[in-house]
């Protein structure tokens, strides 16, 4: 406390105190009406000087606590990349500016001229014409396939874009041995990756975790489940990202929101469909799925074509417009991008990042990046009810090192494939003639003539 504080505070007892040796001496002496009167106007005179003191302090207190929350959220980031320059040509007239040509190609693909000149502060809608005509990158994306979804932007606690990634498997076509594995940018909802797969393996997800990250980035952190296949992850993130402290959340599925929403659209889009079609192989079209022989025909199949959806999914998801709660629609590219122009870089290359930031506590590491009003979802809690799996206890990150004692484990494994290798790459040739013969053939079509091919091949012993 400083020295002034300390001697207002001094003078504020002695007029306290003397007020109530005063209300005292006049209660047993019973004074005059005047002398009353006097007094009470002291005592409103002292507690509104008090009153103002405490007003102002408190004031000081928030301006001083908001510069600080400003400090540390600047220093939790890579700083602000440069964009624009001043051209200093030394020749009279108004300065000229340099825009980041890379920079320009990039925003036109997401925002329009004017939009981008907004951004930039001030009126550039001449230059980024003149500059952007050189590197203008047209951006065709099908948004078709979100026309019957509105989505709607919640409230989300985390710094900016890379801050956290939510990650998780989805199991809409695990009885035939495929399992979908995705990551997501919370802040932003950026799908960063997104891939059908044969296998759940650990070393799996890891792969596409450390391809999504050669794109955009290491995240600050990751959420994931209690699935045994991110142990790997887990370790990997323990392991390079050691500038923070539980760089990996180990987390219940039901507060992994981000993901589980992903997951709803992509079920309703690509998974349910392929469900449908491998449901009807298996009524009325010979499908067998306890011959692993059959598991390996129907992925060598239609697991390319299934990617080849997540693929269209994730790029017209990347680009559709999200409602945002107090400010405009955006893109979750837009604001992956942009927003991390605004906020500060928060990435790092592979394989050491090297981010610091402010500490969190146990507390606030339990319930980082959890979407509690995206649990009021509909959709969503009956999706949660259907994928979480009825074992996974509830558990408490505070106080916790390393991941949790009880972990998940849904086996799925590749199928193995025939022995005889040049059966086998006869059979592909057949299985591509028929495709460029007729790009858009049926699926239950495809299979018969596949299974048909594999059977004159390899015998009906095996198929």
């Amino acid at each position: 406390m400083s020295e002034q504080s300390t001697a207002l505070l001094n003078t504020f007892r002695v007029h306290y105190h003397r007020l109530v040796a005063r209300v005292e001496a006049t209660i047993q002496n019973g004074d005059d009406s005047t002398v009353v009167a006097r007094i009470g106007d002291e005592a409103d005179e002292l507690l509104r000087a008090i009153t103002e003191q405490i007003q102002t302090n408190i004031s000081l207190l928030q301006s001083d606590i908001q510069a600080q929350y400003r400090d540390v959220i600047d220093h939790s980031h890579h700083g602000h990349p440069i964009v624009m320059q001043q051209a200093h040509t030394g020749g009279p007239g108004r300065p000229s500016y340099i825009i980041d040509p890379d920079f320009l190609a990039w925003a036109y693909s997401l925002r329009s001229t004017s939009s981008i000149s907004r951004f930039l502060g001030q009126t550039y809608d001449s230059l980024i014409l003149e500059q952007g005509s050189q590197c203008f990158m047209a951006c065709y994306v099908h948004l078709e396939v979100f026309e019957r979804f509105r989505i709607r932007r919640r409230t989300y606690s985390v710094p900016g874009p890379n801050s956290l990634w939510h990650h998780d498997g989805q199991h809409r076509l695990i009885r035939w041995g495929i399992v979908i594995h995705g990551f997501i940018d919370g802040y932003s909802r950026l799908i960063v990756g997104l891939r059908a797969h044969n296998n759940n393996r650990g070393q799996t997800v890891l792969d596409l975790f450390l391809e999504a990250a050669q794109d955009y980035g290491v995240p600050e952190r990751i959420r994931g489940d209690h699935g045994i296949e991110n142990i790997l992850i887990a370790a990997w993130m323990e392991a390079h990202c050691t500038s923070r402290r539980s760089p990996y959340i180990w987390g219940r599925s039901v507060h992994n929101v981000r993901i589980e929403r992903l997951w709803v659209d992509v079920t309703a889009q690509v998974g349910s469909h392929w469900h449908e079609a491998f449901i009807q192989l298996e009524l009325h079209h010979g499908l067998d799925i306890n011959n692993p022989q059959h598991l390996w025909l129907l992925q060598t199949l239609f697991l390319p074509v299934v990617n080849e959806q997540l693929s269209f999914f994730s790029e017209g998801w990347n680009q559709h417009r999200i409602q945002i709660r107090d400010g405009p629609n955006r893109s979750p590219a837009d604001m992956f991008a942009f927003d991390m122009l605004t906020n500060g870089v928060r990435r790092s290359q592979l394989p050491f990042p090297e981010i610091s930031e402010a500490e969190m506590t146990d507390e606030e590491l339990e319930e980082y990046g959890v979407d509690w009003e995206g649990l009021d979802e509909d959709r969503l809690l009956l999706s949660l009810r259907q994928a979480t799996p009825i074992d996974e206890a509830p558990t408490s990150w505070i106080g916790r090192i390393g991941p949790p004692d009880n972990l998940n484990q849904v086996h799925v494994e590749q199928p193995p494939a025939p022995s005889n290798q040049l059966l086998v790459t006869s059979l592909n040739n057949y299985i591509s003639q028929c495709i460029i013969a007729d790009e858009s053939i049926p699926v239950s079509q495809l299979w018969e003539l596949a299974l048909g091919e594999a059977r004159r091949l390899f015998g009906s012993d095996l198929f």
